[in-house]
């Protein structure tokens, strides 16, 4: 028997900055395999199953439209609210997915209703062709690569293309790739309008598709390294020059069809009012020597912006038993790292990589590896880690631990550092998007990591010279 889930997971990011943001997902993936492709950190709060996880997602996205904010500017299945009322909303509908109803039933039923019939007749609309589909469903764009596969590309208004795939691909996976006609079906205009109900002949509209819509080698953009697309509004994010190009102004500049990313994150992470003066500040009363904050600076920017030519190493050690400050694990490693997920830079954890070498070996290979996390373990040194990965092509190392044997290297002042957060709090808070944060827990934790304090500011500090 097939499984069919449907799930409610929060994502690490916006567990870590205390947004209440969930993201409704379906599955036919067995127990809890399909939480291991989100981010490290993300928790799954529910999961259930249903007769037609398909389906049933679209009617459960329909109704949290009316009862939650939906924040389409992280994705279409991303609402923010009480999490326990989705739950609840879930279970029931759920429960009362439609059952086969029985044709005496169906009889008496419409014995009832003759008389309503005769007052209210239906009226259809037949939609045959992708002008007439557009008319009833949000302002998008397709280009077509492939006709017999039904691959290319969508774009919404004012955003980025995404990727339509092919079921019959090897590599397909539902959970993340997505197919022409579940996006048809999917986004087709629900229930009737004055009794006027629509009827899809998706037969009919794939094909006027594939007529209309086909482009032979369209031009694809490859942003650069040190290019991230960013969206609502989408927009193109250059962390060398740290500027900020509106696609349409972008697109008129360059001769390219389609501007793809697979993933994007929000561009209000960016609020005008960044400085680069008060990081240096913060880090100095956290971090012990300064020598150390300039190559964690250096690192940084080879990450973000251009990469080192050499092997490039950053040594994050914390041995400090304080649990005041993010459970007593490594700041400069956290608040990295999460830049990195932000702007969809792919980084590696040793810790994944040892349990599933074959799974993470392509993504080396195709070089889509920027950085690896190093953790160390029994059976191997570190420099045997490090020379294995560089053999792979990868530069870019960060050795972290909590207590490393044999040493008491540390690279932070914990005291010092709440010390001044605690000081300098009027100095800060014309950064601050949220002025209601008060200064103990989560801003020590966040503070360059929470989009409403001081990220933006990190950021500019990471890659300005």
């Amino acid at each position: 028997m097939e499984t069919n889930y449907i799930y409610l997971l929060q994502e690490r990011e916006f567990i870590q900055s205390n947004v209440s943001v969930y993201k409704i997902g379906r599955t036919k993936q067995e127990h809890n395999k399909r939480l291991s492709q989100y981010p490290k950190g993300s928790v799954l709060l529910f999961q259930m199953i249903c007769s037609n996880c398909i389906d049933m997602e679209k009617n459960i996205i329909s109704l949290f439209k009316e009862n939650y904010i939906h924040r389409k500017d992280i994705g279409s299945e991303y609402f923010e609210g009480d999490h326990k009322a989705m739950m609840k909303q879930i279970t029931n509908i759920i429960e009362n997915e439609q059952q086969p109803i029985q044709t005496a039933e169906i009889e008496e039923e419409k014995d009832d209703d003759d008389e309503d019939d005769e007052e209210e007749e239906e009226h259809i609309i037949e939609v045959n062709t992708f002008e007439d589909y557009k008319k009833y469903a949000e302002n998008f764009k397709i280009i077509i690569t492939n006709k017999t596969k039904k691959e290319g590309f969508i774009r919404f208004q004012n955003g980025f293309y995404r990727k339509i795939y092919c079921k019959n691909n090897l590599d397909f996976d539902e959970n993340t790739m997505e197919t022409l006609d579940d996006f048809l079906k999917f986004n087709e205009k629900d229930s009737c309008v004055s009794f006027e109900s629509l009827k899809y002949n998706y037969d009919s509209i794939i094909k006027d598709i594939m007529q209309k819509c086909y482009v032979k080698n369209p031009s694809i953009y490859e942003p650069k390294y040190h290019e991230y697309f960013l969206q609502c509004p989408a927009t193109i994010f250059d962390a060398k020059e740290y500027k900020f190009y509106d696609i349409n102004t972008f697109e008129n500049n360059n001769n390219t069809n389609v501007w793809y990313t697979k993933n994007y994150q929000a561009s209000d992470y960016f609020n005008g009012n960044e400085t680069t003066e008060i990081v240096p500040k913060i880090l100095r009363s956290l971090v012990i020597h300064d020598e150390c904050i300039e190559k964690y600076k250096r690192f940084c920017y080879n990450v973000i912006v251009e990469p080192s030519l050499e092997t490039s190493i950053f040594y994050d050690y914390y041995v400090n038993n304080d649990k005041g400050i993010n459970n007593g694990h490594n700041l400069l490693t956290e608040w990295l790292r999460s830049t990195m997920f932000r702007f969809d830079i792919q980084y590696l954890e040793t810790d994944y990589y040892w349990s599933d070498k074959s799974f993470y070996k392509p993504f080396i290979k195709n070089k889509q590896i920027r950085c690896v996390i190093i953790r160390p373990i029994q059976q191997k040194t570190v420099q045997k880690m490090i020379d294995e990965f560089t053999k792979m092509g990868i530069k870019h190392f960060i050795v972290i631990n909590t207590k490393e044997q044999g040493t008491d290297k540390n690279i932070y002042s914990t005291e010092k550092y709440k010390k001044f957060i605690k000081d300098n709090e009027e100095e800060m808070r014309p950064y601050f998007n949220d002025k209601t944060d008060d200064f103990h827990g989560d801003v020590l934790d966040k503070i360059f990591y929470r989009r409403e304090l001081l990220f933006s500011s990190f950021v500019k500090w990471c890659v300005t010279v």
